[in-house]
């Protein structure tokens, strides 16, 4: 298994001059628009007072939260660990200040624990910390020391059963790293839909699976498929009886010309640069990199990118590369 890296902190006074873009901009997704420089971000939530995110610094009070797919939210129902998406605006493109219009999260899991699959697995890094796995709902999790808990301290607190939502990054396997995990009650909580992400493998006429879950459904689904699961827990079978069965995207959505400011694990690496969330990230000679140098990357290294997305690809501008693994 490939090391994790920890102490993910980026310097919230980050500045990179990307060129001026259209003030007022709609995009094919859902659009930015305003009188500002359009700018997006994708990572977890560091701070709050404003909300800061990969070290950009949102007003989010006018904008439309929306979580778990629910609109009208409010910022409360947010915590800090949480992988998020927020779309606004900036007075100019050297800002690290915006103000958003849309913040989007939406939880990778949301499932009951196996409380036997609960122990450190491996340790890396120059702080010698463990990694542990556990098993939420038939899916391999992983945590370290940056991952944030919420509703218990330490995840030897937990029961088996106790019903989790989590929230984190890929790894080129599919397994999801942990930034966030919260504890949404016991096992009176297992009446709640459960819900999934994740590749469809072993497709027949009334099943599939998703990591090592069975999935009860009709719906016609390939092996290889990314999709998004809702349904009822079957405990005599450790089974999942969907009522809904969505097909997503593999590469996550970015508009095209707008600066995007983004961090996760990367999931392969070439001569040209590397992918993150399923996108390519091209390295040109004027990219400026932090804490470490172009060597430094590898598959399942943490990394923030800034840079703008053009024709299929983002040009990187500045990378700043994880800390601690």
């Amino acid at each position: 298994m490939n090391r994790l890296r920890r102490n993910f902190l980026i310097s919230t006074s980050a500045a990179f001059a990307l060129g001026c873009v259209q003030a007022s901009r709609k995009t094919a997704d859902g659009g930015m628009s305003g009188t500002g420089s359009p700018v997006l971000t994708i990572g977890t939530v560091t701070q709050f007072g404003s909300v800061v995110v990969n070290g950009f610094i949102w007003d989010t009070e006018s904008a439309q939260v929306i979580v778990n797919g629910k609109a009208g939210m409010v910022r409360n129902h947010l915590h800090l660990g949480m992988v998020v998406r927020v779309e606004g605006t900036r007075p100019d493109a050297r800002s690290a200040r915006g103000i958003a219009k849309k913040l989007q999260y939406d939880a990778d899991l949301i499932g009951p624990l196996d409380r036997s699959s609960v122990g450190t697995v491996a340790s890396g890094g120059s702080s010698g910390t463990g990694i542990t796995l556990l098993k939420v709902a038939g899916q391999t999790i992983f945590t370290d020391a940056s991952t944030r808990f919420d509703g218990f301290q330490q995840l030897s607190a937990l029961d088996h059963n106790d019903m989790l939502e989590v929230s984190g990054y890929r790894d080129r396997a599919g397994l999801l790293h942990a930034t966030w995990i919260g504890r949404i009650g016991g096992i009176e909580a297992l009446g709640r839909d459960v819900r999934i992400k994740g590749v469809a493998t072993e497709p027949k006429a009334d099943r599939f699976k998703i990591g090592e879950l069975v999935v009860l459904s009709a719906n016609k689904v390939r092996a290889g498929d990314f999709v998004a699961v809702t349904g009822k827990w079957r405990v005599a079978g450790s089974e999942l009886a969907a009522s809904s069965v969505q097909a997503l995207p593999m590469a996550v959505s970015l508009p095209e010309g707008v600066p995007v400011i983004m961090e996760g694990l990367i999931r392969t690496v070439s001569a040209q640069g590397f992918t993150m969330h399923n996108r390519p990230i091209v390295i040109r000679a004027s990219t400026a990199f932090e804490k470490g140098a172009v060597t430094d990357l590898h598959e399942d290294g943490k990394v923030h990118v800034e840079g703008v997305f053009n024709a299929g690809i983002l040009d990187a501008a500045r990378i700043v590369i994880a800390e601690g693994r």
